[in-house]
């Protein structure tokens, strides 16, 4: 069977209108740096037109029922899967979600849209001898959820928290599971965008709250416990026993770190609000760093997505807008990022993301000399790991 082709929707107007697939690559694409021509992209108006436009489209229902009992059989293990005493997270995704998307619409095509990106990620359609494009199908669920949880949020009722949690949780998963394979800046800039809504929300619904959630209750605790004496330290054995790309994170990420933030307090031209977005932004990497790699976290998913759900609106501002120090801070929490490599809804999102740090930023600029230095060498270490066979984590921590 032919397949259906799929015009660039969020690619430059050149690949647009030769109806052919745009990397998007800022600021020019592969295409249109090598024919030398000018690389134009759509402004955000438009892309929100698309938005709407996706979601009038009507997904074919053999193919939902097929995403639907994948998802069951196979993508809510691979979240499921976590340490022994967080049987919580388990239930989560094996029952209490699955239980939410067979009677809430937007819950049910976030699961879809799920279920279609572990689809992808495992083996190209045409290896599967299979007809279906799953990152297309992906998108086109992931996009209707987006538009059907926006009324949901507007005029939530009590009776409806349980429902606008759960379209959240999935949707925030698909939020990761939609930047792999891109990391240019309008991605980016879209991924955060959602991350920060997706958090504001919970934040407005844990306070609506008196008493646990039930089974939903790990949707909304905590990815780093407020009160550090709720932290685990990890013992000597543990942290002895670590090799590769996490001894050398753990062991070298504070000296990069103390880098980065001489060589901004050392650039006395920025503003107090832009410096006070830097500050903020490393400070809570730092944390991020300390709870993820000397201590035992609940969940290191939610450990280092900790960071981008909570840096300020200003530093996102500056990140979006391809600030060269904010670019820099960005790559060091990327390098967090490639110890969860092994997840197939991260994937290559680390790696991706420093190099399009390295090839976005100034390189004539004097205050970034040697600061890409680290990440990119995590990179390396990485891949190097990845040659030997070695984990990041702890194979019974892979799919936390």
């Amino acid at each position: 069977m032919k397949r259906r082709h799929h015009k660039s929707r969020t690619g430059c107007t050149n690949c647009k209108q030769r109806r052919v697939k745009c990397d998007e690559a800022r600021p020019k694409c592969e295409r249109c740096t090598w024919r030398d021509d000018p690389c134009v992209y759509p402004s955000a108006n438009v892309a929100d037109a698309v938005i709407e436009e996706k979601a009038t489209i009507v997904p074919r229902p053999d193919i939902d029922a097929k995403l639907v009992q994948h998802f069951l059989s196979h993508t809510c293990h691979t979240y499921a899967r976590t340490l022994d005493d967080e049987p919580e997270q388990a239930a989560l995704w094996t029952s209490a979600l699955p239980a939410v998307a067979f009677k809430v619409k937007a819950a049910s095509h976030a699961l879809m849209a799920l279920s279609a990106f572990c689809l992808d990620s495992h083996s190209p359609s045409e290896e599967l001898g299979d007809s279906v494009d799953y990152r297309a199908s992906a998108e086109l669920h992931y996009q209707q959820a987006l538009v059907l949880v926006r009324p949901m949020i507007k005029n939530i009722e009590a009776a409806s928290i349980g429902d606008v949690l759960a379209t959240i949780m999935m949707l925030g998963a698909c939020g990761v599971a939609h930047m792999r394979g891109r990391s240019d800046l309008s991605a980016v800039s879209e991924w955060l965008h959602h991350v920060r809504a997706f958090r504001a929300v919970k934040v407005v619904l844990r306070s609506l709250l008196h008493a646990d959630y039930g089974s939903l209750r790990p949707v909304l605790r905590s990815a780093i416990p407020f009160d550090p004496r709720e932290w685990s330290r990890l013992s000597d054995s543990d942290r002895d026993g670590a090799t590769g790309l996490l001894r050398i994170i753990r062991e070298t990420r504070s000296s990069a770190l103390q880098l980065v933030r001489t060589a901004m307090d050392a650039q006395p031209r920025y503003s107090e609000t832009v410096i006070l977005a830097y500050n903020q932004a490393l400070t809570l990497l730092q944390t991020v760093c300390t709870y993820l790699l000397d201590y035992r976290p609940w969940n290191r998913f939610r450990t280092v997505w900790h960071w981008p759900a909570t840096i300020s609106t200003e530093f996102v501002d500056l990140l979006i807008g391809g600030d060269n120090m904010a670019l820099v801070i960005y790559a060091h929490w990327l390098a967090c990022v490639l110890l969860l490599r092994n997840r197939w809804w991260v994937a290559d999102m680390g790696a991706n993301g420093i190099q399009m740090v390295a090839s976005t930023i100034d390189p004539t600029d004097v205050r970034l000399d040697g600061l890409l230095t680290w990440p990119l060498k995590m990179v390396q270490q990485s891949l190097d790991d990845q040659k030997a066979g070695l984990f990041a984590i702890g194979s019974l921590d892979l799919m936390q």
